[in-house]
Protein backbone atom coordinates (compact mmCIF):
# COMPACT_ATOMS: atom_id res chain seq x y z
CA UNK A 1 0.00 0.00 0.00
CA UNK A 2 2.07 2.95 -1.22
CA UNK A 3 1.78 6.14 0.76
CA UNK A 4 3.47 9.34 -0.43
CA UNK A 5 4.28 12.60 1.28
CA UNK A 6 4.53 15.60 -1.02
CA UNK A 7 6.35 18.46 0.70
CA UNK A 8 6.18 21.92 -0.84
CA UNK A 9 8.47 24.69 0.39
CA UNK A 10 6.11 27.46 -0.66
CA UNK A 11 6.81 30.91 -1.98
CA UNK A 12 9.32 33.38 -0.60
CA UNK A 13 7.26 35.94 1.30
CA UNK A 14 7.58 39.69 1.02
CA UNK A 15 7.96 41.55 4.28
CA UNK A 16 5.08 43.52 5.68
CA UNK A 17 5.60 46.56 7.88
CA UNK A 18 3.14 46.48 10.78
CA UNK A 19 2.59 48.00 14.20
CA UNK A 20 5.17 47.06 16.83
CA UNK A 21 2.57 45.41 19.08
CA UNK A 22 1.63 43.08 16.21
CA UNK A 23 5.23 41.87 16.06
CA UNK A 24 5.29 41.32 19.82
CA UNK A 25 2.00 39.37 19.72
CA UNK A 26 3.28 37.08 16.96
CA UNK A 27 6.60 36.57 18.75
CA UNK A 28 4.79 35.76 22.01
CA UNK A 29 2.50 33.25 20.28
CA UNK A 30 5.59 31.49 18.95
CA UNK A 31 7.20 31.35 22.38
CA UNK A 32 10.11 33.64 21.52
CA UNK A 33 12.38 34.42 24.45
CA UNK A 34 12.91 37.83 22.81
CA UNK A 35 9.20 38.58 22.25
CA UNK A 36 9.03 41.74 24.36
CA UNK A 37 11.69 43.48 22.27
CA UNK A 38 10.98 41.86 18.90
CA UNK A 39 10.97 44.16 15.88
CA UNK A 40 10.70 41.43 13.27
CA UNK A 41 9.10 38.01 13.15
CA UNK A 42 8.60 35.20 10.66
CA UNK A 43 5.36 33.26 11.05
CA UNK A 44 5.43 29.84 9.39
CA UNK A 45 2.29 27.77 8.92
CA UNK A 46 1.79 24.31 7.52
CA UNK A 47 -1.10 23.44 5.25
CA UNK A 48 -2.01 19.76 5.56
CA UNK A 49 -3.96 18.58 2.51
CA UNK A 50 -5.46 15.10 2.91
CA UNK A 51 -7.58 15.13 -0.25
CA UNK A 52 -5.04 12.93 -2.04
CA UNK A 53 -5.38 10.11 0.49
CA UNK A 54 -7.52 7.17 -0.55
CA UNK A 55 -9.34 4.81 1.78
CA UNK A 56 -11.43 1.73 1.48
CA UNK A 57 -14.49 0.63 3.41
CA UNK A 58 -15.99 -2.67 4.39
CA UNK A 59 -18.91 -3.96 6.32
CA UNK A 60 -17.91 -6.02 9.33
CA UNK A 61 -20.74 -7.55 11.35
CA UNK A 62 -23.06 -4.82 10.16
CA UNK A 63 -20.69 -1.97 11.01
CA UNK A 64 -18.90 0.10 8.38
CA UNK A 65 -15.12 0.23 8.80
CA UNK A 66 -12.44 2.11 6.88
CA UNK A 67 -8.69 2.30 6.44
CA UNK A 68 -6.38 4.39 4.29
CA UNK A 69 -4.80 2.37 1.51
CA UNK A 70 -2.78 4.69 -0.70
CA UNK A 71 -2.40 8.27 -1.80
CA UNK A 72 -0.50 11.43 -1.14
CA UNK A 73 -0.42 13.64 1.92
CA UNK A 74 0.47 17.17 0.78
CA UNK A 75 2.28 19.42 3.24
CA UNK A 76 2.78 23.01 2.15
CA UNK A 77 4.79 25.69 3.92
CA UNK A 78 3.39 29.20 4.01
CA UNK A 79 5.23 32.06 5.67
CA UNK A 80 4.66 35.67 6.58
CA UNK A 81 7.41 38.11 7.54
CA UNK A 82 6.53 41.14 9.65
CA UNK A 83 8.75 44.11 10.46
CA UNK A 84 8.01 46.83 12.96
CA UNK A 85 7.01 50.31 11.82
CA UNK A 86 8.69 51.65 14.98
CA UNK A 87 12.23 51.26 13.58
CA UNK A 88 13.98 53.09 10.76
CA UNK A 89 13.87 51.80 7.20
CA UNK A 90 17.62 51.13 7.49
CA UNK A 91 17.07 48.96 10.58
CA UNK A 92 14.12 47.28 8.83
CA UNK A 93 16.44 46.22 5.99
CA UNK A 94 18.88 44.64 8.45
CA UNK A 95 16.14 42.87 10.39
CA UNK A 96 14.56 41.75 7.12
CA UNK A 97 17.81 39.95 6.23
CA UNK A 98 17.62 38.13 9.57
CA UNK A 99 13.97 37.21 9.00
CA UNK A 100 14.78 35.94 5.51
CA UNK A 101 17.31 33.63 7.18
CA UNK A 102 14.37 32.24 9.17
CA UNK A 103 12.43 31.83 5.92
CA UNK A 104 15.30 29.80 4.44
CA UNK A 105 15.64 27.76 7.67
CA UNK A 106 11.95 26.87 7.45
CA UNK A 107 12.22 25.90 3.80
CA UNK A 108 15.24 23.76 4.60
CA UNK A 109 13.54 21.91 7.45
CA UNK A 110 10.75 20.90 5.09
CA UNK A 111 13.27 18.41 3.70
CA UNK A 112 13.18 16.43 6.95
CA UNK A 113 9.42 16.70 7.40
CA UNK A 114 8.62 13.66 5.26
CA UNK A 115 11.02 11.48 7.26
CA UNK A 116 9.55 12.78 10.53
CA UNK A 117 5.98 12.14 9.35
CA UNK A 118 6.85 8.59 8.31
CA UNK A 119 8.53 7.95 11.68
CA UNK A 120 5.62 9.30 13.76
CA UNK A 121 3.89 6.39 15.50
CA UNK A 122 0.30 7.63 15.18
CA UNK A 123 0.79 8.45 11.49
CA UNK A 124 2.38 5.07 10.85
CA UNK A 125 -0.67 3.39 12.39
CA UNK A 126 -2.98 5.38 10.14
CA UNK A 127 -1.10 5.64 6.85
CA UNK A 128 1.73 3.12 6.63
CA UNK A 129 0.39 0.10 8.54
CA UNK A 130 -3.32 0.93 8.51
CA UNK A 131 -5.84 -1.08 10.44
CA UNK A 132 -9.58 -1.19 10.05
CA UNK A 133 -11.37 1.42 12.16
CA UNK A 134 -15.04 2.18 12.78
CA UNK A 135 -16.43 4.72 10.29
CA UNK A 136 -17.43 6.99 13.18
CA UNK A 137 -13.68 7.59 13.83
CA UNK A 138 -13.03 9.03 10.36
CA UNK A 139 -13.09 12.69 11.42
CA UNK A 140 -10.95 11.96 14.47
CA UNK A 141 -8.39 10.12 12.32
CA UNK A 142 -8.21 13.05 9.90
CA UNK A 143 -7.77 15.40 12.86
CA UNK A 144 -4.95 13.16 14.17
CA UNK A 145 -3.19 13.35 10.80
CA UNK A 146 -3.49 17.15 10.72
CA UNK A 147 -2.50 17.67 14.36
CA UNK A 148 0.41 15.20 14.25
CA UNK A 149 1.90 16.79 11.13
CA UNK A 150 1.37 20.20 12.76
CA UNK A 151 3.10 19.15 15.98
CA UNK A 152 6.11 17.84 14.04
CA UNK A 153 6.27 21.07 12.04
CA UNK A 154 5.99 23.25 15.14
CA UNK A 155 8.77 21.33 16.87
CA UNK A 156 11.07 21.61 13.85
CA UNK A 157 10.42 25.34 13.38
CA UNK A 158 10.80 26.03 17.12
CA UNK A 159 14.17 24.23 17.12
CA UNK A 160 15.30 26.20 14.05
CA UNK A 161 14.33 29.49 15.71
CA UNK A 162 16.20 28.57 18.89
CA UNK A 163 19.34 27.84 16.87
CA UNK A 164 19.19 31.19 15.05
CA UNK A 165 17.76 33.57 17.66
CA UNK A 166 20.56 33.86 20.16
CA UNK A 167 21.79 36.79 22.18
CA UNK A 168 24.99 36.75 20.11
CA UNK A 169 22.97 37.01 16.87
CA UNK A 170 20.87 39.86 18.25
CA UNK A 171 24.02 41.67 19.43
CA UNK A 172 25.55 41.29 15.94
CA UNK A 173 22.38 42.72 14.36
CA UNK A 174 22.50 45.69 16.74
CA UNK A 175 26.16 46.31 15.81
CA UNK A 176 25.21 46.28 12.10
CA UNK A 177 22.40 48.73 12.77
CA UNK A 178 24.75 51.01 14.74
CA UNK A 179 27.37 50.87 11.99
CA UNK A 180 25.08 51.18 8.97
CA UNK A 181 22.20 53.23 10.27
CA UNK A 182 23.94 55.64 12.59
CA UNK A 183 22.78 54.14 15.87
Amino acid sequence: MPFNVNVEKGELPSSQVVAANTIIQHARSQGSQFAERAVGVTVPTLRVDQTGLEYEQRSNQGAIEFRFVTGTLRLTLRQAVYLSNAISSCAQRIWEAHEQDHVRDNQELMGSLEREVRAHRALQDILINPRWRPRREFDAVQRTIRESAGEIFQRLTREAVQRRDTQAEYDAIQRRINAQCGG
